[in-house]
C-alpha cells in the first residue's frame, strides 16, 4: 500500500493473445459513467497494424483484480502506409481521456504527439 493510500498492483488482462498483443500501450482512461471500464490506447501504427483501443472491464474482489477485453477498435482509418511501414512519431497517440457529451454519449479525446515542425493535436 502506498503511503497516500493507493495500492499498486499488476493486473493480467484476459482476452489478449499472441500474435496481436498490445504494442506500446500509451494511455489509459476510465469510461465516463461506466465504473470499472477503461480504454487502453496503443501509441502508434507499425508494420501495417496497431493503433488500437482496448475496452477492458476491471473487476476487484478483495485484494484480487482481474481485467477482461470487452472490445477492440481503431480510433481512425489507418489506410495510409508510410515508406517504412510505420507512423511518423509526430502522429503517435500520447494521451487520452473520456468525457461526457450531449445525451450522456461518451467521447474519447486523444492527443497526437507533435514535433518541432508540427504542433501537438487533440482529436
Amino acid at each position: 500500500m502506498h503511503e497516500d493510500g493507493y495500492r499498486v498492483q499488476s493486473v493480467e488482462i484476459q482476452g489478449l493473445a499472441p500474435p496481436e498483443m498490445p504494442n506500446d500501450l500509451e494511455a489509459v482512461c476510465s469510461v465516463y459513467g461506466k465504473p470499472g471500464n477503461y480504454l487502453l490506447v496503443e501509441s502508434g501504427f507499425t508494420k501495417g497494424k496497431f493503433v488500437r483501443i482496448f475496452h477492458v472491464r476491471l473487476v476487484l474482489a478483495g485484494s484480487d483484480a482481474t481485467a477482461k477485453v470487452v472490445a477492440t477498435f481503431q480510433p481512425r482509418s489507418m489506410l495510409e502506409t508510410w515508406q517504412n511501414g510505420s507512423m511518423p512519431s509526430a502522429e503517435q497517440i500520447e494521451g487520452a481521456g473520456c468525457v461526457r457529451g450531449p445525451g450522456d454519449q461518451v467521447y474519447l479525446i486523444f492527443e497526437l504527439r507533435g514535433s518541432a515542425e508540427h504542433p501537438a493535436v487533440l482529436q
